[in-house]
């Protein structure tokens, strides 16, 4: 239990001025980046782990994630990193074709069949 209690109670070091900019790629920005320098800025302002994952819709262990990275590597922390594992199989074009098939009617391809299944191996 007092684990868990020191966990909730995480919170990030105080904002050096540079670091302050994160203040604007949370007014100037969207998507992911925009998430984590929230999680920062209201670890700053003394918001607990729940209070932020609740807030923000993330799960609690991404914001802990993300408030460690922070204290550890600054605004850089925050970056996306490479995913690791094998690269993928088709390119950008090559998905976005598989996709536009899977969205057409399999007849308006001459296939027999009436709809388009997925079978995982």
């Amino acid at each position: 239990m007092e684990r868990k209690s020191r966990e909730n109670n995480l919170r990030v070091r105080f904002l050096t001025a540079d670091e302050k900019r994160l203040q604007q790629t949370v007014m100037n920005s969207g998507g992911e980046h925009w998430k984590r320098a929230a999680v920062i800025l209201l670890s700053n302002v003394s918001a607990t782990v729940p209070e932020i994952a609740q807030q923000l819709q993330m799960d609690p262990k991404h914001v802990r994630n993300w408030i460690r990275r922070f204290n550890e590597e600054g605004e850089d922390g925050l970056d996306s990193r490479k995913s690791p594992g094998r690269p993928w199989k088709f390119d950008s074009n090559q998905r976005a074709q598989i996709v536009s098939l899977a969205q057409t009617n399999p007849a308006l391809v001459n296939r027999s069949w009436k709809r388009w299944t997925y079978y995982e191996r």
